[in-house]
């Protein structure tokens, strides 16, 4: 079941990069997928990002290892944006962030970074996380 559904995870990603797919229908397709699938949504993250980089250029693999060896240096941990084109972006500049207290006690973190993408280009500045 699992096989069987990971080659339609593949198959689906490599015609949405080939162009045949909007984003929209790839969502709607996904969806659609993961609801008949009834696997657990953990396992489901792992086979998505797994169709997603199937195709991916050994360049595309280096530059993810620079994020997340960047993001973990600097934050301990990394997070992923995507662009309006489906991109991974790429965080080039990671924010210092101030800490908010209630008196004494610790809420949160506001971070930022400054990411682009590499497939169209378009900077995102700001991009908030925790």
């Amino acid at each position: 079941m699992k096989d069987e559904m990971m080659t339609k995870l593949e198959t689906i990603y490599a015609d949405y990069y080939d162009g045949l797919y909007s984003e929209d229908q790839l969502k709607t397709m996904l969806k659609r997928l993961y609801s008949e699938s009834q696997i657990d949504i953990t396992k489901w993250s792992e086979m998505l990002l797994d169709a997603q980089w199937k195709y991916a250029t050994e360049e595309d693999y280096r530059n993810k290892r620079e994020q997340l060896d960047l993001e973990a240096e600097l934050e301990g941990g990394g997070i992923m944006f995507f662009c309006d084109c489906g991109g991974l972006l790429l965080v080039e500049k990671v924010e210092a962030y101030p800490e908010r207290y209630n008196g004494n006690e610790r809420l949160d973190y506001d971070r930022s970074c400054t990411a682009k993408c590499p497939d169209c280009n378009k900077v995102y500045e700001g991009l908030k996380y925790d």
